[in-house]
């Protein structure tokens, strides 16, 4: 059973961006364009007919501030994650996107690494949701914001990848023969189901842990998580 794809919306005046977004989309797995909005009626009307779980939108032109634009996202389709791609560098406009509720800001030109980070960090906002159990603790709405943890001293990591912390979870998957689900994992590490699922997406990405399907008479297929050593 194939997993269902992240589904994006772009949002831009700019024929040029967005083919070279498209194109950067196309080639990172898991992803997929289903819409493409020059106007914002055009975005408000593919929100309303689609399941959209991410929009790259250029506020400039598609109304007559940014603040119409996020809002009117917002209210249309208040879960999906919006990631600002403009050519305004200024502290204000970044200030004033992140203050409206945008997941990210990216600057024109980008490269495609960037972009594809962008895609990553959108990913893993779904999937933390997607994890958390339906009452939280402080701890599981703390795993949300890894700028207020520790401080990254290690640049070749993520900020939101602690050492420490990478260290504990190979050390248990490494001493597993067999694959584990992320419950499995989460109790034998004693991280939180949110902070299991954010290093074993950074393992996956790096090619450290392989996933499979364990299809089940009744009920969703298990997806299950292995150390390569």
């Amino acid at each position: 059973m194939k997993e269902e794809p992240i589904h994006i919306l772009i949002a831009d005046q700019d024929l040029m961006t967005v083919s070279v977004m498209e194109r950067y989309i196309s080639a990172v797995p898991g992803f997929v364009v289903v819409g493409i909005a020059s106007t914002l009626p055009q975005l408000c009307l593919l929100l309303q007919k689609k399941k959209i779980d991410v929009i790259f939108v250029e506020p400039a032109g598609l109304a007559s501030d940014m603040a119409e634009t996020v809002g009117r996202i917002h209210r249309i389709s208040p879960m999906a994650a919006i990631i600002v791609v403009s050519s305004l560098p200024d502290r204000v406009s970044i200030q004033h996107a992140l203050s409206l509720g945008a997941f990210d800001y990216i600057l024109k030109p980008f490269s495609f690494e960037r972009f594809r980070q962008s895609l990553y960090d959108s990913r893993d906002r779904q999937l933390f949701f997607q994890t958390l159990p339906p009452l939280c603790t402080q701890k599981d709405i703390d795993d949300l914001f890894p700028l207020r943890g520790e401080k990254n001293l290690y640049n070749h990591l993520p900020i939101s990848i602690q050492q420490e912390t990478l260290d504990h979870m190979i050390e248990v998957l490494s001493t597993v023969n067999v694959p584990l689900t992320i419950g499995d994992i989460a109790f034998a590490t004693g991280f939180s189901r949110t902070t299991t699922w954010r290093y074993l997406d950074y393992l996956l990405k790096i090619g450290s842990v392989v996933s499979t399907l364990e299809y089940r008479p009744t009920g969703r297929p298990l997806k299950k998580f292995k150390y390569l050593k």
